[in-house]
């Protein structure tokens, strides 16, 4: 099982997007989020998920919201309008390092109204937080044995690919169900990195986990299978 290597720095700033900007079908958010998200408190819980999944120190870092927020849970708020339910994810654009990267973060409500915030794999992937807890140690199985004296590896990127039997980049409309689908993880561990190809296949019971490593770190997808997914 792969852990996070966390890193930790002054004086960065996390700027807010708008909520929802960039996507003409983003769905509205509901009465009372738009709120929650600009709350100092949870910017500041915000920006420490993300800054736990930084691999190195990057003192010129920029944080941006990407204003995308999927809902997870639905939000609840109590008579006095005060959350007592909900769960979201929120994507954070980070620039001024060796490689810009999409940071993501998940929070969700406690029955007493405290938010809690947590860092979630980096990158594109489309799986949700359980998934992707689920798919680690198969990635770091299919990445094979950590170097000599290295002790700590992680996830340092996930880009979703496709569908299968979709072209590249096509994504699942919003609220249909999910077909077998394939992403590109990138792993570190010390001096070793390698990119594992992921395929999920949920069915009426979960979702099936493969990892294949990628003979070089910048192997292809092989071709979308033209046979009709399920």
């Amino acid at each position: 099982m792969v852990r996070m290597t966390a890193f930790a720095w002054l004086g960065v700033v996390l700027v807010l997007g708008t909520p929802g900007a960039g996507a003409a079908d983003a769905p509205q958010l509901p009465p009372g989020l738009d709120q929650l998200l600009s709350r100092p408190d949870h910017r500041a819980a915000l920006l420490q998920a993300v800054e736990a999944v930084q691999t190195r120190p990057c003192p010129h870092a920029t944080y941006i919201t990407t204003g995308q927020v999927a809902l997870l849970q639905p939000l609840k708020l109590n008579a006095r309008g005060h959350p007592i339910a909900g769960a979201w994810k929120e994507s954070v654009n980070v620039t001024g390092c060796d490689t810009d990267r999409v940071m993501n973060a998940l929070t969700t409500v406690t029955p007493n109204g405290v938010l809690k915030t947590r860092p979630l794999l980096p990158g594109t992937t489309i799986a949700g937080p359980q998934l992707q807890a689920d798919s680690v140690e198969y990635a770091a199985a299919a990445m094979g044995d950590m170097p000599a004296g290295c002790e700590q590896g992680g996830v340092v990127d996930t880009a979703y690919a496709r569908m299968d039997g979709e072209p590249d980049g096509a994504k699942p409309p919003a609220g249909a169900v999910m077909r077998p689908w394939t992403e590109l993880w990138t792993l570190q561990a010390c001096s070793k990195r390698a990119v594992v190809i992921m395929h999920f296949t949920p069915d009426g019971t979960g979702t099936e986990i493969q990892a294949t490593l990628a003979e070089t770190p910048g192997e292809q997808m092989p071709p979308p299978s033209s046979s009709a997914s399920r």
